[in-house]
């Protein structure tokens, strides 16, 4: 390995954040009150992420399902996307339901109709 010494140090660090992504993650165990089989990461997100981004955050979360949520223009209606350590999928029920539960308890949503 070889070390680079920089005379400017903000411009590194500039560099590196660049090329860091912090993500927010709510771990559901869907159907449970305790870890179970059902482990889901439900990552909320202020704008899209590639798609290759997601492929990879699920791959290293390495559970079932990975769900990412993104916020519309209507502060009730949230993009949803579903993704194992593998492939997108199409459609996830647990995930669905754990990413309800995540927007309830964050205070994202109030769960009354409108």
């Amino acid at each position: 390995m070889r070390w680079a010494f920089c005379k400017r140090p903000e411009v590194l660090a500039d560099a590196l954040a660049r090329l860091a992504i912090v993500v927010m993650i709510t771990w559901v165990d869907a159907f449970s009150a305790v870890p179970s089989g059902q482990s889901g990461g439900r990552l909320p997100v202020a704008r899209p992420l590639d798609d290759e981004r997601m492929q990879s955050i699920a791959f290293e979360l390495g559970i079932a399902e990975t769900a990412y949520l993104t916020p519309s223009d209507d502060p009730n209606v949230f993009g949803l996307r579903w993704f194992s350590p593998a492939v997108e999928i199409d459609l996830c029920g647990h995930a669905t339901l754990a990413s309800a539960h995540a927007l309830r308890e964050g205070g994202h949503v109030d769960g009354m109709r409108r």
